[in-house]
């Protein structure tokens, strides 16, 4: 084992939220335009039959869809179908583990997937689409069809299928079974099987920056960057339609987290949030954004100080403890321009950042193709990177979830100010008894030192 025995704990809660709690949420409408005739998709934890992933996928595969489908890239879409890989994906059970779900899901999709290229036409394709728990599943499935290959086994083309995933835990640097590889946890059946390979099988990777999932810090004693990171799995990996690899603004332009190695067929996007995740309850909360601003800059280089970014996100790369020395060097300057950059929004010298919420207001967004390397132009007839015009009705729900959030506080303020008054009202009926106690008190002992006694009257 590579790592210290400090980062297990860390390691064992995290890999336990992502397994028990991860269920398939909204799934992107918007990362990929897969020129496909056919889609494969698996549900997460907790929808073995994949019961919403239609419902989540419809408007980016949907033929039906103008702006999403594939009736603008091909006139004979009609032909496209989608499916759902049904699978053992239950939250975790005694009797169910995750070792034997993800056995169960590889088993599964080689089936499906078999099944399906049979009737598809030579020329056609079949994406398989996995997130976080079936994006592992992918993984698997990879690795078992490039062990088949290289034993002379039959398996389908990589010309004929192709993979997509979101919030993978596979992610060479980044992913949380990458993080911890080996590590296995005998009350939940997780074996964490280290990062995805190179399979001779084209897959797209798309994560955002700071998932829990798919982006654990390196250095998980950093506890600014875990806390960050936990908040990530709520308010990121929950949300992968909102992550946009056509947006420029957000898209991680750094050629080692978002792009291809050289000679590889595996294409890593990484996108980054509007704000970090840390502070994000605040905003929603109402905060006033100019001082959460002013914040960010600097919370979020010390986030980065739990990250090697040196290391391209390729490259697999477990925990440790501490940064290299000449991390931190380089991390020194850039600490004293954040705190710089803070002090001069706070003063109103430097506009406020453009918010979610701006994005959601109708803000418009530069959308552009990302760059594309050898690999990418030759595989340009089968991946196109559309603008997202259907975003702003997914956005739409951010003003539902933030007013939410801004009611829940205001009802958690109220409801603190009752029971304060409560108290108060109480303390006040406490004092008021209290007094008619001590007074009646008085008196009963006034009357009783001018009465005379028995004694007296009998005398």
């Amino acid at each position: 084992m590579k790592f210290s025995v400090w980062v297990a704990p860390a390691a064992c809660l995290a890999i336990a939220t992502a397994v028990t709690v991860a269920q398939v949420m909204p799934v992107p409408s918007s990362p990929v335009d897969l020129l496909a005739q056919r889609v494969l998709a698996m549900g997460g934890n907790g929808r073995p039959d994949g019961d919403n992933m239609l419902a989540e996928l419809n408007g980016y595969f949907d033929p039906a869809s103008v702006n999403y489908g594939l009736c603008d890239a091909r006139p004979d879409c009609e032909l496209d179908t989608y499916g759902v890989i049904s699978w053992n994906a239950q939250v975790w059970r005694p009797d169910s583990p995750f070792d034997v779900q993800q056995a169960d899901g590889v088993r599964s999709l080689d089936a499906t997937l078999r099944a399906e290229l049979n009737d598809t036409a030579p020329d056609d394709d079949v994406v398989v689409v996995g997130y976080s728990s079936s994006a592992s599943v992918v993984v698997r499935y990879l690795r078992q069809l490039h062990a088949q290959a290289m034993a002379g086994e039959d398996v389908p083309s990589p010309d004929q299928v192709r993979f997509l995933a979101l919030g993978s835990p596979n992610r060479p640097n980044g992913g949380l079974f990458a993080r911890f590889p080996g590590l296995h946890i005998p009350i939940l059946g997780v074996t964490t099987d280290g990062a995805n390979t190179e399979t001779g099988y084209q897959l797209t990777d798309i994560s955002w920056k700071y998932d829990l999932v798919s982006d654990f810090p390196t250095y998980p004693l950093n506890l600014v960057a875990l806390a960050n990171a936990a908040l990530g799995f709520f308010y990121l990996h929950s949300y992968y339609y909102e992550a946009d690899p056509n947006n420029t603004d957000l898209v991680v332009s750094d050629p080692k987290w978002t792009g291809a190695k050289e000679g590889e067929l595996t294409d890593y996007i990484t996108i980054a949030p509007r704000h970090l995740p840390l502070l994000q309850p605040f905003y929603d909360a109402g905060v006033p954004a100019r001082l959460l601003d002013a914040i960010e800059p600097l919370l979020t280089e010390i986030v980065e100080l739990g990250y090697d970014r040196e290391t391209p996100v390729w490259q697999a790369t477990s925990a440790k403890l501490l940064p290299r020395p000449e991390l931190l060097l380089k991390a020194l300057p850039k600490l004293v321009a954040a705190l710089k950059k803070g002090v001069k929004i706070l003063v109103g010298r430097t506009p406020a950042a453009r918010t979610l919420s701006d994005e959601s207001a109708g803000t418009s967004v530069a959308s552009a193709p990302l760059a594309q390397t050898s690999l990418e132009a030759k595989r340009s007839s089968k991946v196109l990177w559309p603008s997202s015009v259907k975003r702003a009705e997914f956005s739409a729900e951010r003003p539902a979830r933030r007013g939410s959030a801004v009611r829940a506080t205001q009802n958690l303020k109220a409801a603190v100010d009752r029971v304060r008054d409560g108290f108060q009202r109480a303390g006040a009926r406490f004092k008021v008894k209290s007094r008619a106690q001590t007074q009646t008190t008085t008196e009963s002992g006034r009357e009783s030192q001018n009465s005379p006694s028995t004694a007296d009257a009998a005398a």
